[in-house]
C-alpha cells in the first residue's frame, strides 16, 4: 500500500482545522489565520494549498458530505431488509455522538453560507440531491418487494429528508420538547404512517 504524501495529509489537516474553527466560531466568523493556528502551520502554508478562503471553505463542505457518505456505506453493505436498513440511515443521522454532532454543526453553517452565496447554494443542492437519491433507493427497493409501501416514494424521500433535518435541528439546540430519543421515535412514526413499515 502506497504511503499517503506529504500534500495530501497537509490537505486533510487544514480541512479538518477548518471546520473546526468552522463549528466553534462560525462561517462568518472564519479567518484564514485562525485555521492556521488550529492547524498549527502559517497562514502562508494555508494560502499554497488554497489560494481563498471561498476555496477552503467550499472544499471543506464537499469533503463532510463525502465522509457523511462513506459512513452510511457499512449499512448498504450489510443484507438488511429496505425498512430495516432505512432505520439504520435515520439512525445513523441521529445527533448522538461527537462525529454526527460535528457534521451537523458543518451543515448548519452551510445552510447560513447559502442564504448568501450562490456557490454554497450549488453545493448544498448536489449534497442534497445524492442524500434524496439515497432515501428514494432504499424506500424503492422496499415498496419492490412489497416491504415499504408508497404512492410517491420521491415525495416520501423529500418528507422523511425535512423530517431528519428538522428533528435534528431541534436536538442540536437542545430543545426541551425534542430529543434523541423522541427524534428516532418521530422517524420510526413516520416509516409506520406513511410507509406502512413494520419491525
Amino acid at each position: 500500500m502506497s504511503k499517503p504524501s506529504v500534500e495530501f495529509e497537509r490537505r486533510q489537516l487544514i480541512i479538518s482545522a477548518t471546520r473546526q474553527v468552522m463549528v466553534t466560531r462560525g462561517l462568518n466568523q472564519l479567518r484564514i489565520a485562525d485555521v492556521a493556528k488550529a492547524a498549527k502551520l502559517s497562514s502562508g502554508i494555508i494560502h499554497y494549498y488554497f489560494a481563498t478562503k471561498e476555496d477552503l471553505v467550499r472544499e471543506t463542505f464537499e469533503q463532510s458530505f463525502d465522509e457523511s457518505l462513506r459512513r452510511r456505506e457499512k449499512i448498504f453493505e450489510r443484507d438488511l431488509p429496505a425498512g430495516q436498513r432505512l432505520v439504520a440511515l435515520i439512525d445513523s443521522y441521529i445527533p448522538r455522538d461527537e462525529v454526527t454532532i460535528e457534521a451537523w454543526h458543518v451543515w448548519l453553517q452551510l445552510w447560513a453560507g447559502a442564504l448568501r452565496d450562490e456557490g454554497l447554494c450549488r453545493i448544498n443542492e448536489i449534497a442534497y440531491e445524492k442524500w434524496r437519491n439515497l432515501i428514494s433507493i432504499v424506500i424503492l427497493e422496499g415498496h419492490a418487494v412489497g416491504t415499504l409501501t408508497s404512492s410517491d416514494p420521491e415525495g416520501a424521500a423529500n418528507a422523511l429528508v425535512a423530517l431528519i433535518d428538522g428533528l435534528a435541528v431541534q436536538v442540536l439546540l437542545q430543545s426541551p420538547t425534542i430529543d434523541a430519543k423522541m427524534m428516532s421515535e418521530i422517524c420510526t412514526q413516520f416509516l409506520r404512517s406513511s410507509l406502512d413499515y413494520h419491525d
